[in-house]
This record gives structure tokens, C-alpha cells and sequence, in this order.
């Protein structure tokens, strides 16, 4: 009898053992009908948007032809609605890529295809033969004769790579009224010039006009001269020939609305620029209000020559850099700094700050609200104008709206120069707020940036490299400062 009774438990509790299963078995089985009924009423909203709604989210695509173009593809391969959406949105066929590797009579009919259904919608247009070797250009020419007829609707234009000569002459005289953006990202120019680039030299480009252009980014190839009379935004980068310094002046001139210039690597002949700037020749650009430029450090002349013939009072932001990053850049200045009444922002990045607080007087800087020195050699032989000093009154406080600081490559004298600027800006009641410092400086001294903190705000900054030319100053060797 005990034997029958303990077989019915075990039964019994096989059968609980089963039906627990079978309830967690239902419970999923509900849970993924309603994660299916979920799935499945998310599809079909999406697919039920209206067409005004859907295409509003189309045009969120990507602004890069590029991938625009593959986003494009795309979208038209979910659902029979979808594609039908995305043929009334024009914006989505605007992005014009053309490739190297791909310029077969297929990706022609493609490219009249995606022209077709741009409709009128300005084109973004890239030309890509970067990454390489290119041979013959007689795909990628036809190609742009099938663009050619559309330059009324061109609103960017970027090409990238080199020998951009086999691409610009069909571009010479025409009118490109839409155009907004140029970009000419060469890196080589197969055009013959050598020496310098003088005025007779330059070619033209959109001779025809091109009265929306406000935006120009041209590398390697600066003798193409587009045209400057609405452009607010200048990079020149990298040239393969400098240009002279009246051809220089002649661009400035050429652009009145300018309100920031970048120049990237030596634009203009040391010798020729220096020998402009002591004449005292310069132009006027009180639209100017950015500023940024670089140089080589075996430049002895070029920094305060360029200075000294782009005449800006408005400028807002200047930043010089030193353009090989493994060297400081020095200077030997034989011409004073100008005055900048509204520069609110300087940054130097690679500068040997003795030799510039040396030649220049930086002293006149009353609207100067952040500063940054970024791999400088020596930072607080610029910065000690801030300190106080037996020979500076009390009531003369240099840089009086100066709030935030960006530095690098601090060590144990810079921090204790550091340290003693801040309490002097707050017994003057004109306090730094924040200060950001790299992060190896920071780890070296955590006492007197825990001091520090009390007053303002202190920000890890980049991570800078530490260059071995850099290696001979104090705050590189081995200290027990904390």
C-alpha cells in the first residue's frame, strides 16, 4: 500500500512538474504572437505613412552625394510604396557620384537615370578619382558632358584626386548661377607650371559667373582662379607652386564680402609677401572675421608679413599653427603685430612662444576671451604678460575679458606660473573660469590641480603628442613636483 501511495505522489508531482511547463510553453507562445502582432503593426504603420510624411523623412538623407546615393538605392528596394515615394522625391536623386572605378556606359544610363528624377532640384555633384591610378579619362569626360547641359541646377562641386586639368577645361567660360560650394581637393596638378605663379599665369574657371559662390576650398591647383566676388569662405591648401605676393593680393581683393580665409601650407613666396608688407602695401577686409593660417618653421619672415598686409579690425578668431607638426615654429619679426580690437579667440598650436612674445606685442588684446596654446614649446613666456609684475600698475590688467584657457605640454614651472596667474585674476576680480589641460600634464601634478579646482573649472583636454624636439625643456625631465 505504501508503495502504491509513493508512485501516486511521484505521478503527481511529474504531472505539476508538467503542467508548469506547459503554462511557461503558452506564456511564450503569447509573448511571441504579441511581439509578431507588434512587429507587424510597426511595419504596417511605416508602410501607411502618408506620402508627405515619408518623404519628409527621405529628405533627412545623407548630404554626401556619395552616400546619398547608396541610401537612395536603398529605400527603393523595401516596399513597392516606398519606391513609389522615393520617385516623386527629388532631393534623393540630386546627389550626383561619379567614380573612378566605374565609369561604363551602365553607370551612365544610371547617372541620366538619376538626373531625370532630380527633376529641377539643385545637384550635389562629386567627381572621385582619389585612391587611383587613372589612365584615360574619356568615361569619366562623358560623363560630365551628360552634366554639363544641367550647370544651371549645379549647387556643389567637389572633385577629388589628381590631375584635375583633364577635367576643368570644359568647365573654363560657363555660368554656374546655383553653384554654392566649390571644392577642388587635388593633391597633384599636371599643368607644367613652375616657379612662381604670377598674374599672367591663372586659369579661369566658371568664367561665366557664378553669383551664389560663397563657399571655396581649392588644394594644390591655386592658379584656378573661380570667381571670389561672393565668396565668404576661402581655403587655399598645400599648393605644388607658391604664387606671388601681388597675385595673393589680387584674390583678397577679388573677394570683398570675405569673413574667413584658411591657408594651409606656404600659399605665397616668403621673399615676394615680405617685400609687399615693407612697401606697406595691404589690403582692406573689414568683413574678415576669421583667420587661420600655418607655416614652416624655416619661414623666418612669413608670419608677420601676412599679418601685416591683411588688414582685418573685425576679426573675431586667429589661429596660427606650425604646419609639420614635429617642430616648433619659430619667428624673426621685423614688423610689428597689428592691433585686432574684436579678436575674442587665439589659438597657437606649435609655436615657440618665447620667440613670438619676443618680436610681437600681444599686449593689445582688450576683447581676447579664450586663448590656446596647443604644443607650444615654452607657453608662459607668452602668458606672463597675466602675472603680476613691479613694472605693470595695478590697475593695468592685460586681457581683462579673458575667461577660458586651453593649454598643453605643462610642466612644473608652467603650473606654478599657472597658479599664480589665477589668484592674481581673482584679487583683480576678473577670474579665469575654465582652463583645459592635456591629460599627461594633468597626471603629473595632481595636488596643484586639485588648488586649482577650487577657483575655476579644470577640463581634461586632448591627448597631445610629446615631440622629441620638445625633450630639452624643463618640464620633460624628471621632477618631484606634485
Amino acid at each position: 500500500m505504501e508503495k502504491l501511495v509513493s508512485e501516486l505522489r511521484a505521478r503527481m508531482a511529474y504531472i505539476a512538474e508538467l503542467r508548469r511547463h506547459l503554462k511557461l510553453l503558452s506564456f511564450d507562445v503569447g509573448k511571441s504572437e504579441e511581439i509578431r502582432s507588434i512587429h507587424y503593426r510597426r511595419a504596417r504603420s511605416i508602410s501607411n505613412l502618408p506620402y508627405e510624411l515619408l518623404s519628409a523623412i527621405f529628405k533627412k538623407a545623407p548630404i554626401d552625394p556619395a552616400d546619398r546615393a547608396d541610401f537612395t538605392r536603398t529605400i527603393t528596394q523595401v516596399s513597392r510604396y516606398w519606391r513609389e515615394t522615393a520617385l516623386q522625391t527629388s532631393f534623393l536623386w540630386s546627389g550626383i557620384y561619379l567614380p573612378i572605378w566605374d565609369t561604363s556606359g551602365g553607370y551612365q544610363i544610371l547617372l541620366k537615370i538619376f538626373i531625370q528624377r532630380s527633376q529641377s532640384h539643385p545637384l550635389d555633384i562629386v567627381i572621385d578619382v582619389e585612391g587611383g591610378e587613372v589612365k584615360d579619362f574619356s568615361g569619366i569626360r562623358n560623363e560630365l558632358n551628360i552634366l554639363l547641359p544641367e550647370i544651371s541646377r549645379w549647387r556643389t562641386f567637389t572633385f577629388k584626386g589628381d590631375n584635375i586639368d583633364n577635367i576643368i577645361e570644359p568647365l573654363g567660360n560657363l555660368c554656374a548661377p546655383m553653384l554654392e560650394s566649390l571644392d577642388l581637393c587635388a593633391m597633384y596638378c599636371a599643368l607644367g607650371f613652375t616657379g612662381i605663379i604670377s598674374d599672367n599665369d591663372p586659369l579661369v574657371l566658371f568664367g561665366g559667373g557664378a553669383p551664389m559662390l560663397s563657399h571655396v576650398r581649392i588644394g594644390a591647383i591655386i592658379e584656378l582662379t573661380p570667381p571670389l566676388s561672393s565668396v565668404t569662405s576661402l581655403c587655399l591648401k598645400e599648393p605644388s607652386v607658391c604664387m606671388d605676393g601681388p597675385t595673393f593680393l589680387d584674390i583678397l581683393r577679388s573677394s570683398p564680402v570675405l569673413a574667413s580665409l584658411n591657408l594651409v601650407g606656404t600659399i605665397v613666396n616668403e621673399e615676394s609677401l615680405y617685400h609687399l608688407a615693407l612697401r606697406g602695401d595691404k589690403v582692406e577686409i573689414v568683413t574678415l572675421r576669421y583667420l587661420s593660417f600655418t607655416a614652416d618653421a624655416e619661414l623666418k619672415y612669413y608670419i608677420d608679413s601676412l599679418l601685416n598686409i591683411i588688414h582685418c579690425p573685425g576679426l573675431l578668431s586667429m589661429t596660427i599653427s606650425a604646419h609639420h607638426r614635429g617642430m616648433p615654429l619659430s619667428i624673426i619679426s621685423a614688423l610689428p603685430l597689428p592691433q585686432y580690437p574684436a579678436l575674442n579667440s587665439m589659438e597657437l598650436c606649435g609655436i615657440n612662444c618665447t620667440q613670438f612674445s619676443d618680436h610681437f606685442n600681444f599686449t593689445q588684446l582688450p576683447a581676447l576671451e579664450t586663448i590656446s596654446l596647443i604644443r607650444c614649446t615654452t607657453p608662459m613666456a607668452l602668458l606672463r604678460i597675466l602675472a603680476p609684475s613691479e613694472s605693470i600698475a595695478d590697475n593695468d590688467i592685460f586681457w581683462p575679458r579673458l575667461r577660458d584657457m586651453n593649454l598643453s605640454h605643462l610642466g612644473a614651472e608652467e603650473f606654478d606660473g599657472l597658479c599664480e596667474i589665477i589668484s592674481h585674476r581673482l584679487t583683480c576680480n576678473r577670474p579665469i573660469r575654465t582652463v583645459h589641460i592635456d591629460p599627461r600634464s594633468l597626471e603629473k601634478f595632481p595636488k596643484k590641480v586639485q588648488w586649482m579646482k577650487q577657483y575655476l573649472v579644470v577640463l581634461r583636454g586632448e591627448r597631445q603628442n610629446y615631440y622629441e624636439p620638445l625633450t630639452n625643456f624643463p618640464f620633460l625631465l624628471p621632477n618631484n613636483s606634485t
